[in-house]
Order: structure tokens, then sequence, then C-alpha cells
């Protein structure tokens, strides 16, 4: 269970970094701009393996960090304030699809952690809510919900 948790941890902040989420609503219609760095939270996570059905779980218990930023301009997202492991993760792929920003990207196995993970993540341009996902060859998916908002 410990190398499980291990794995999900490290699986977990990969996506998530360059995922997104924030307090819910903190972004109103028309107050959100998807150019500029975001500052996000999480909120609702699952967890998802092969075979199985999917399980409702905290973001703590995932190994995610409470808080991540994401800086539009230079592609990479990292992980800020309590619980943040620190890690930084490129953002491979930006794109704007029907108003929608679309962040892609995919993290390299790290030795002793996990393998690797691809991860995609939706904002919407109306309330800056995010659907974030990511995959991991070990037959492990997570989808986790939130919000963002511009970071000032």
């Amino acid at each position: 269970m410990a190398s499980l948790t291990v794995f999900r941890g490290a699986a977990v902040w990969s996506f998530l970094a360059a995922g997104i989420a924030c307090w819910p609503a903190a972004a109103a219609a028309g107050d959100f701009d998807k150019n500029r760095n975001m500052l996000c939270a999480l909120g609702e996570a699952f967890e998802c393996t092969k075979g199985q059905s999917c399980e409702r779980v905290l973001p703590a218990e995932i190994g995610a960090p409470h808080f991540f930023r994401i800086d539009v301009a230079n592609r990479v997202a990292q992980g800020v304030g309590p619980g943040a492991p620190g890690r930084k993760s490129p953002i491979a792929s930006l794109s704007e699809v029907g108003g929608m920003l679309v962040l892609q990207g995919v993290d390299e196995e790290r030795e002793g952690e996990r393998g690797a993970v691809g991860w995609n993540a939706s904002v919407s341009p109306d309330d800056g809510g995010m659907v974030l996902t990511a995959a991991a060859a070990e037959g492990t998916a997570f989808v986790v919900f939130g919000d963002c908002l511009n970071d000032q």
C-alpha cells in the first residue's frame, strides 16, 4: 500500500501541476482572463483503476497540493502553499478551443516514484471552472474538478 501511495502522490502531482482548480465562483463571468497567470486550489477528486469502479477521494489522499500556480507565459505549473510538493511541470500544449483554455502535458518517469503520466486540463472562460484528468501506464487515472482565478 505504501508504494501505491507514493505512486498516487507523484502521478497526481504530475497532472495537477498542469492542472487547475480554485475556490468555487471566485472568478465571476467577465473577470476571468485565460491569458493571465492563474492561482488554483483543488476540489472534488476521483481515482479510477482499470477493471474496477472509480472511487471518490480527497485531493490530499492522492498527494495533490492544496494550491498551484499556472504560469501561462512560461508554460509551467508549480505547487504553492501547504501540501505543495514543490515540483514544477512543463505545459507542453496550451490552446483555446471554443473559448475554453486547454492545457496538456506529459511527465516522464521518475525513478523510485512512478511511471510516465499524461495529463489534460480544461478551464472554462465563463467562471474559471476546471476539469483535470491524468492517466498512467499502470492502469490508474484521476479526475479532479475545481475552479481557477487570475493570479494577482
